[in-house]
């Protein structure tokens, strides 16, 4: 059957592929560079993994806020569904603009550049040949367009393919880094040594005499602290993904048996795509506790400073030999890989609901069609950031808007609530005490993480508010020409 808000099959995705999904758009390349970072700032392995349990229980909440959402409002889109339908016309359209120009396209591009980067490593054992990496991000990006063009079960196949082999090689690491860890446990705890050690690619264990670095304390430690779960909640990033496939799962309430109560859209949401987003945070958070607990105690912290960005090839070194480390090598080629997959099939979904919702579907009534120009416009975007230059540089810039658009959306439970938005037929807004919980730490999470970013990164935040006042601009110029959207 075809769900009416999309045009497209509403069975062709389950629970196990919606958590794929969701893993595959979180387990990107943040886990292994994230903690080199805050480690050089922290000092002390054990700051680094509360950052990351601190990081973990805030994506946690933001699925049960999500899942929230998504039962009440089951319609594919994201944050612009939600902001256009529940808050204001603007804030929606500025979360699409949003998304189009900074959620998927740089994303998709940039892990598809850390793709072509350790494959062409691996197969060459040399990345100066800059058309090699140029040439297997552009291939990359081609490639999963395709398939879900194909159909959206032909890519969640893929992606569910890739992430079942990336998790069995994750788990085999973990056995192995546990296993080494009863005999081989470092302290943790980043030691003085002569700068020509640190300098050294693999470095050279301490002496005896070795003493500890001072790192922050008081304030300088929590703000370091704050800092470092900036950075760190990026890699947590795409836990919300199932949410833009909402509408796949959602049934018409003439569909569904008398007495169930449909909400506002005229629609019943499946529990699974709440289920989806709680489920991988969870497996992820676990992942990552796991996986930190290895790469900082496995070797010394000076030889994780000495490697710095390839810190988690020392360690595969060190607890595995040679083969471990390529293991890894390829764990973090499907990681990537998946970012790519996972993105390119949520992304589309987007840019299909502003095309509808702004009346372009007059001129093109055909959804098929209309999807195929989304994902072409998408796969267009993320192909020019490839050829034109790398964004790595701008990571904290993508997380800080990306977060501040979540965050702008789960708070709309409540302004849908004080508004007296009927979700349901002649049901107001009801949170469980749970939901009001996971909406309330996730958005004053987010405020917090904003309000460092202003003092800690001024240069990004300065970028994200620019981004918000030239999207601002362009819905002006949309109001004079008096288009206007049927959400408004």
């Amino acid at each position: 059957m075809v769900n009416r808000s999309t045009g497209t099959s509403r069975y062709s995705l389950g629970l196990v592929s919606l958590v794929c999904l969701v893993i595959g758009n979180m387990i990107g390349s943040g886990v292994y560079l994230s903690s080199y970072y805050s480690l050089d700032s922290l000092r002390d392995a054990k700051y680094v993994l509360w950052i990351w349990l601190i990081a973990g229980v805030h994506a946690i909440c933001g699925a049960v806020a999500y899942a929230a959402v998504a039962k009440r409002l089951p319609i594919s889109g994201g944050e612009y569904a939600i902001l256009s339908r529940w808050g204001h016309p603007v804030f929606g359209f500025m979360a699409g603009w949003i998304s189009i120009v900074a959620g998927f396209a740089a994303p998709i591009a940039l892990a598809a550049g850390v793709f072509a980067e350790y494959a062409a490593l691996e197969f060459t054992n040399n990345i100066m040949e800059a058309s090699i990496p140029f040439w297997l991000s552009v291939g990359s990006i081609v490639v999963a367009a395709v398939l879900h063009a194909i159909g959206v079960s032909v890519n969640a196949w893929v992606n569910n393919t890739v992430v079942t082999i990336k998790m069995l090689c994750l788990a085999v690491f973990l056995v192995i880094g546990l296993v080494w860890l009863t005999n081989h446990r470092e302290s943790g705890v980043l030691l003085d040594v002569p700068k020509e050690v640190v300098a050294e690619t693999q470095g050279e264990k301490p002496t005896e005499e070795a003493k500890p670095v001072s790192g922050p304390v008081g304030s300088a430690l929590i703000w370091a602290m704050m800092g470092s779960l900036y950075f760190t909640t990026l890699a947590y990033t795409g836990f919300n993904a199932s949410i833009y496939l909402a509408g796949e799962f959602s049934k018409s309430n003439k569909e569904v048996e008398s007495g169930k109560a449909s909400n506002s859209t005229g629609l019943i949401a499946d529990p699974i795509v709440g289920r989806s987003m709680i489920i991988a945070c969870i497996v992820v958070t676990s992942f990552y506790l796991l996986l930190n607990l290895i790469f900082l105690y496995a070797i010394p912290a000076t030889e994780i400073i000495a490697a710095k960005e390839r810190f988690v090839g020392a360690v595969a070194m060190a607890i595995g030999g040679e083969w471990c480390r390529r293991m890894m090598s390829w764990v973090i080629i499907l990681s990537s890989l998946t970012s790519v997959l996972a993105m390119t099939m949520t992304g589309p979904y987007v840019y299909l609901r502003m095309f509808q919702d702004y009346g372009a579907d007059r001129w093109v009534p055909n959804t098929r069609v209309q999807k195929m120009i989304a994902i072409s416009i998408q796969t267009l975007l993320a192909l020019l950031v490839v050829q034109f230059g790398t964004l790595r540089s701008t990571l904290a810039y993508l997380g800080l808007t990306l977060t501040a658009c979540g965050a702008l959306a789960i708070a709309t439970l409540w302004f849908a609530g004080l508004r007296g938005r009927k979700l349901q037929d002649s049901v107001s807004i009801s949170l469980r005490w749970w939901e009001h919980v996971g909406a309330g730490v996730y958005v004053v999470g987010a405020g917090v993480l904003f309000a460092v970013a202003s003092t800690m990164i001024p240069s990004q935040f300065y970028w994200c508010l620019a981004t918000i006042v030239i999207g601002l601009a362009f819905y002006a110029i949309i109001k004079m020409l008096g288009v206007r959207a049927t959400a408004d």
